[in-house]
């Protein structure tokens, strides 16, 4: 529009251009086309011109007429004028926009002028146009840069009004903006525009307390999460402490494989330890090692060709061999009930265990606890009540209070060896321990449950009465001695070593020196040792040569009915016979006892005298006989047999 708005000198070129084509009447010349091109015509504006002169004349009333009707470029009709030629040719002229008729003198000659200057006018006209044109080119540039810059700075104008509410906004949006790492937002920020826009809102994170710890972060728009910081449960080990940012960390106690022994237990904060499984001493080596027994690994005392000894006897896991075992390599000095396998590794029982007692207390003087090699290390295999409290008459032969339960016709027990009752206490009850058929023994020794007995000035450091002896050889249990009716005679009486009174060392053969200091002694302490009820001070007769301690003894004379016990017969009976004791003469049964008189010729347990077969008073479970004096006192106090094996190393 602009242009269009501004031709008006291009249209007044235009329009003289067209007038000086409309006067041609003949097709131009080659010399004419050369002059137009060297006049610096194109060739399509050349061509534009022979096609302009070569149009034919059209025949209207009687006159030859050729028109042009120009149309400028922004679509306006040009009205050229209008040539007439008479038809005879005598005149030419034209008809004006007004409609007055020119008519032209001398046309022809004028004709052939026009055409020679038409040339030079239109090559004027052209020039004047180019010119025209070029100013008009830059006036029109110009007003279009004009118009073009005030569109800009109104745009501009307006992108500037724009870009500063934007920034305005984005300062505003900056400003309310919740803290990073201090705040998030509870509900976040509205409105697109600086009128419409509402901030944030915005709320502190949550501090973790001291017992917390972060479970999950805050974020721009939720709040940090914490949780209590929790122990390890029962079954597992703490892995990592808690920090603020994590909770404590624990995993599972492991097992040990099948394979393998624990050689540390598991803790709170440490898992198990395990190692190959060993389940044997390893030989070569003695003293304390870490072997696996029943899925545990406990400490063991080895010996040197690698025998395991066992443990300390305080659990089952821990059971030492025995009480000796225990009381020497574990220097335990306590008496009571401990565990012990025995002959069975697999198969550990509780036992009482007397960790003190040296045997024939009379001679041990002092405090021997610390006698780990010759005091203490005695297993109990049975007890019986005696004079203390014991049931006689009816109830003579009952199970827990019985006077006689242990006589001689008990063959469920001695014989058989059948533990029942309260075996690893020293109450005041019968009762048989599994032991008595799987303790393994050379010594043995009968000893006072309780210390309500006659002490002598010697032996007043020695809470029990006690008698005890050794075997020259190891048997397996007392329960196979008496099973097999093995009359077993070679136990020789324990005193300490070179700790006699000299009277006693001097002289024959121990048992001689022992009798002799007996006979001679103010205390009869043989009588105090078998925890005799009488207040009678008892001796042993002489030769000393016929003085037994063991299995199947009896003395010198002769009953019918004693020659039985524990289902085991024998050919003479003697006057007493008991299963387990002491007696004198029955080497030489055919020697007459009288004169003895106030001795103590047999005692022991699970015999009687003569008749005790009958059931009466005589067959007391604790029972023996003095010369001269029949079954009168011959009954003891509350007792128990204990054993022990000094070839366990």
């Amino acid at each position: 529009n602009l242009l269009c708005s501004n031709m008006a000198p291009l249209k007044l070129f235009l329009l003289f251009s067209c007038l000086v084509a409309n006067s041609l009447v003949s097709a131009l010349t080659d010399e004419e086309i050369a002059d137009l091109r060297a006049k610096g015509f194109t060739e399509e504006q050349i061509q534009a011109i022979i096609d302009t002169t070569q149009e034919k004349p059209r025949t209207t009333g009687g006159h030859a007429i050729r028109t042009k009707r120009a149309v400028d470029e922004c679509g306006e009709e040009i009205q050229a004028m209008e040539f007439q030629v008479d038809d005879d040719g005598s005149r030419v002229g034209m008809i004006t926009k007004d409609g007055e008729k020119v008519i032209f003198e001398d046309y022809k000659s004028d004709l052939a002028n026009v055409q020679r200057g038409n040339l030079d006018a239109m090559a004027i006209g052209v020039e004047i146009g180019k010119s025209i044109v070029n100013d008009m080119t830059d006036t029109i540039t110009g007003e279009a840069a004009k118009a073009h810059a005030l569109e800009v700075k109104v745009a501009m104008e307006s992108a500037i009004k724009q870009s500063e509410d934007e920034l305005m906004l984005e300062v505003k949006k900056h400003q309310t903006a919740c803290r990073p790492m201090l705040e998030f937002e509870e509900s976040p920020a509205s409105g697109d525009t600086l009128a419409t826009f509402k901030p944030p809102v915005c709320r502190p994170y949550t501090a973790c307390k001291s017992n917390e710890f972060e479970e999950a972060p805050g974020t721009s728009s939720t709040d940090r999460k914490c949780s209590a910081v929790t122990d390890c449960l029962s079954g597992t080990y703490r892995v990592a402490y808690a920090t603020p940012f994590s909770n404590t960390q624990c995993a599972k106690h492991s097992s040990c494989k099948s394979d393998e022994i624990q050689i540390k237990a598991p803790t709170a904060v440490s898992d198990v330890v395990c190692a190959p499984q060993k389940t044997k001493c390893d030989p070569g080596k003695s003293g304390l090692q870490k072997i696996s027994v029943g899925g545990a690994t406990v400490e063991v005392y080895c010996t040197s060709n690698g025998e395991d000894l066992g443990g300390d006897g305080s659990s089952k896991e821990k059971a030492g061999k025995s009480c000796r075992t225990i009381r020497r390599h574990y220097k335990k000095t306590t008496d009571g009930t401990y565990w012990t396998f025995m002959d069975d590794r697999a198969d550990p029982v509780q036992v009482y265990c007397d960790m003190n007692t040296c045997g024939n207390e009379y001679y041990w003087l002092g405090d021997q606890t610390k006698n780990y090699e010759d005091c203490g290390g005695w297993t109990m295999l049975l007890k019986a009540v005696g004079t203390d409290g014991c049931q006689s008459g009816g109830n003579m032969f009952n199970e827990k209070n019985g006077c006689g339960y242990f006589s001689r016709y008990n063959l469920k027990n001695l014989r058989y060896g059948e533990s029942f009752g309260k075996n690893a206490d020293i109450s005041a009850e019968n009762a048989m321990n599994p032991a008595y058929k799987r303790q393994s023994f050379t010594d043995v020794m009968f000893r006072s449950l309780g210390n309500n007995v006659r002490h002598s000035p010697r032996h007043s450091a020695r809470k029990y009465a006690s008698l005890a002896w050794r075997h020259k050889i190891s048997y397996k249990s007392v329960q196979r001695v008496i099973f097999n009716c093995q009359q077993v005679q070679d136990g020789k009486l324990l005193f300490p070593k070179n700790s006699l009174p000299s009277k006693v060392l001097s002289g024959r053969g121990e048992n001689y020196q022992v009798r002799d200091y007996y006979r001679n002694s103010a205390y009869n302490s043989l009588s105090r040792g078998i925890n005799w009820r009488s207040n009678d001070n008892f001796r042993i007769p002489s030769p000393s040569e016929y003085h037994r301690f063991g299995f199947f003894l009896h003395d010198g004379g002769g009953c019918a009915n004693s020659h039985s016990v524990a289902g085991c017969d024998f050919d003479y009976s003697g006057h007493s016979r008991s299963a387990i004791g002491y007696a004198c003469g029955q080497t030489n049964p055919t020697r007459d006892a009288g004169g003895w008189g106030n001795y103590i010729t047999a005692w022991g347990l699970g015999g009687g005298y003569c008749d005790a077969n009958e059931g009466n008073d005589d067959a007391y479970s604790w029972n023996g006989h003095f010369w001269g004096r029949g079954n009168n006192n011959n009954y003891a106090r509350h007792t128990a047999l204990f054993v022990r094996d000094v070839e366990e190393s």
